[in-house]
């Protein structure tokens, strides 16, 4: 991973979902597709939905957004997202619905570290698909999500243990299971 910002400690690398995150934090985008991106950077490269290829693009948008930042701000906590949140934040956007996903009309819960998605985008990803996210596991849950916790176990892990049909993920599995949905 290379440092993105020498005022940090923590380390981005120029994975594409870092990039989309960083591009609409910087920019104060609402988008973070990869065509919006090369036309916002008014780059010549092209977005061929080819992997091999698009890596130009990707490799000169990392290096317009080290440009912006450092032109915009000083420090890394700036553009952080908040740490706490409410359900009524990330409201769904019915237009997103799809009800060919598995999480399609299900409750889901999360708990420990996530390395891909805030625990916000996880929930905004949940009620785009036309799920339910749910701030704790409950009775109605049908689906936890466990990142990496700090400590053995959680409340929340303990809690979800004791619930009749729930389904427990780690976040590779939810992202398997989502990898043809376009949230964003």
């Amino acid at each position: 991973m290379v440092p993105f910002f020498a005022h940090s400690d923590e380390a981005f690398s120029n994975k594409i979902i870092d990039i989309q995150r960083l591009f609409k934090n910087i920019e104060n985008q609402d988008t973070s597709k990869l065509d919006y991106m090369i036309k916002f950077y008014h780059l010549s490269t092209p977005h061929e939905k080819i992997a091999k290829k698009d890596i130009a693009s990707i490799v000169a948008i990392y290096f317009n957004l080290q440009k912006s930042f450092s032109e915009k701000f000083t420090n890394i906590k700036e553009i952080m997202p908040k740490n706490h949140f409410t359900l009524k934040d990330i409201q769904g956007d019915p237009s997103k619905n799809d009800r060919t996903n598995s999480f399609y009309g299900k409750h889901v819960s999360a708990t420990g570290e996530l390395n891909i998605y805030t625990r916000e985008e996880l929930g905004q990803i949940i009620n785009n698909i036309g799920g339910i996210f749910q701030l704790n596991p409950g009775n109605k849950t049908d689906y936890f999500i466990v990142g990496k916790l700090k400590k053995v176990t959680s409340s929340k892990l303990e809690k979800a243990k004791n619930l009749p049909n729930i389904s427990s993920l780690t976040e590779e599995q939810f992202l398997e299971k989502i990898t043809s949905y376009e949230w964003i």
